[in-house]
């Protein structure tokens, strides 16, 4: 049985942002979700904290959310993180995913994280699709947004805001195979966006020509 409680804190020390204390206090919610608060205090820079939330209702469906906010004393600044974590089976065949985060500060990272890969971020990315497997198909409707965290002036990100995409894949037609992608995405950077339509059906041939050799000729075209 899960109990709730307070973590081991973490203590450290850092030359810029003095003594640290972190800790944290689990709290379950039933069998299928809990509850993490944390603080955050730093004596040369600022205090803050944090929420997790978790859940799992059912099998193939999970997710969390986690938030956090720092209030810097040295740059007088306010700080904070969003994430949400979402998963989902709708079915055998339908799946629904969505991955998304936010700061509100593009130095965030690279002042209050402690993980190096996080410290040299230049930008996160932000998803969000709908899958459907068929028998001999595939299709999904897909969301990116991508926050830059240099912000130069002249380089906005490039957003995917949607993508579209069908795929048959090895369709029999008697010898022969056919599979068929086709992707419509619509671009958007800064104020303006654009559309592309992006088709590729291909044909091959699988021809055996020894018991453990098959030679497979095939030909697609993409206008």
């Amino acid at each position: 049985t899960r109990q709730g409680g307070f973590l081991v804190p973490h203590i450290g020390y850092s030359s810029t942002q003095g003594t640290r204390y972190n800790q944290d206090f689990f709290l379950t919610l039933g069998q299928s979700q809990d509850l993490t608060l944390s603080i955050d205090s730093r004596d040369q820079a600022g205090s803050g904290g944090g929420l997790e939330y978790r859940y799992a209702p059912s099998q193939g469906t999970y997710g969390a959310l986690h938030t956090e906010f720092f209030e810097n004393r040295l740059t007088e600044t306010n700080r904070f993180l969003v994430q949400y974590l979402h998963r989902q089976s709708l079915g055998e065949r339908i799946n629904l995913m969505m991955d998304t985060r936010y700061v509100n500060q593009e130095r965030y990272f690279s002042e209050l994280s402690d993980i190096p890969s996080e410290r040299g971020l230049q930008n996160i990315v932000s998803t969000g699709s709908i899958t459907y497997r068929g028998d001999e198909s595939f299709a999904y409707l897909l969301a990116r947004y991508t926050q830059d965290l240099t912000r130069p002036e002249n380089n906005r990100p490039l957003q995917r805001l949607p993508e579209i995409g069908w795929r048959l894949m090895a369709h029999r037609i008697g010898p022969f195979y056919f599979s068929e992608e086709v992707v419509h995405t619509r671009f958007v950077q800064d104020k303006r966006s654009w559309q592309r339509t992006d088709l590729y059906p291909t044909l091959f041939w699988p021809i055996r020509v020894a018991s453990a050799v098959t030679l497979t000729p095939w030909g697609g075209y993409r206008p």
